[in-house]
């Protein structure tokens, strides 16, 4: 990666004191555009420019690892301090010394421009576990009008397309998404900041909108597959043996629920309940040669 700004700076050292005081001139100021390109790649460019775009405070370090900004730049300037003491012809740059100026300082602007997110875009935050075991609270920035009336469909739209969905997240059986117009509320998980709750759910039970944020609100009130086993386990003697009560509180809350296929193949689905309920005869052989003598396991 060092060799081509090498060459290049090595080549214009080389060619500068020899050139017509116009052209050294041009020359040094495409020196100036590697120096400023390496400068710019050096920088947080893109979390400054996601902070710009968002409103945000930019809290990241200034100085980013990059390689090829740090051999431009010292390149860059090492060959301006070797021609440091020839002429620069005219004070102000002509279009040509101009156009050799913003080509390289283009490079690491464009690219960032690229891959920064649109203005109105979708971000996730951070995410935290909710009050019982299943239940999470996931925050996502938008710059969009969230009081819109098309804003639900494309916020839905975005959380199914990136699979932030329930069904696919291993043990998530309820998800509240809180939405916020702030990227610094979304990434320092502030739900105060939230002004728009979706509420999702592993089973059936239909998605709801709530305003403001109301995580705790999507929780309850549903049971979820998890609890239903816990409270079938829970009501179970607690003189079974352990695996003797699981495996009867799984008979229990299993009935209709269609398990994993032979195959294993989910189609990228995390449902618990396919899951837990997945091997039930195979269990019940594997309990009935340890414990023969239980009456719950007989036919």
């Amino acid at each position: 990666m060092h060799v081509p700004s090498f060459l290049v700076a090595g080549l214009l050292v080389a060619l500068i004191p020899a050139a017509a005081p116009r052209n050294a001139t041009r020359l040094r100021f495409l020196l100036l555009g590697m120096a400023a390109a390496g400068l710019l790649w050096l920088l947080r460019l893109d979390a400054i420019w996601l902070a710009w775009q968002t409103g945000g405070r930019w809290s990241a370090g200034l100085w980013d690892a990059n390689p090829l900004g740090l051999f431009l730049l010292s390149d860059a300037a090492l060959a301006l301090l070797f021609t440091l003491g020839g002429s620069w012809g005219r004070p102000w740059p002509d279009a040509v010394a101009a156009l050799l100026f913003a080509l390289p300082v283009l490079a690491p602007v464009s690219m960032t421009a690229k891959t920064a997110p649109e203005r109105d875009a979708f971000l996730p935050g951070l995410s935290r576990p909710g009050p019982a075991r299943g239940d999470l609270v996931q925050m996502v920035y938008s710059g969009r009008d969230i009081s819109a009336p098309e804003f639900r469909t494309a916020a839905l739209a975005w959380v199914q397309q990136h699979r932030y969905l329930p069904q696919y997240q291993v043990d998530v059986d309820d998800l509240a998404v809180l939405f916020t117009p702030s990227l610094d509320a979304a990434r320092g998980f502030d739900p105060t900041g939230a002004t728009l709750t979706l509420c999702l759910y592993e089973d059936d039970t239909p998605a709801a909108w709530l305003p403001g944020s109301q995580a705790a609100a999507c929780f309850s009130g549903h049971v979820t597959f998890q609890e239903r086993f816990s409270a079938a386990y829970a009501a179970r003697p607690a003189s079974e043996p352990p695996d003797i009560r699981h495996y009867l509180a799984r008979r229990e809350v299993c009935a209709g629920v269609v398990p994993i296929p032979p195959s294993g193949d989910t189609g990228g689905l995390e449902l618990l309940g396919p899951r837990l309920c997945s091997r039930m005869d195979q269990a019940l052989a594997e309990l009935r040669a340890r414990h023969p003598d239980v009456a719950a396991l007989r036919p």
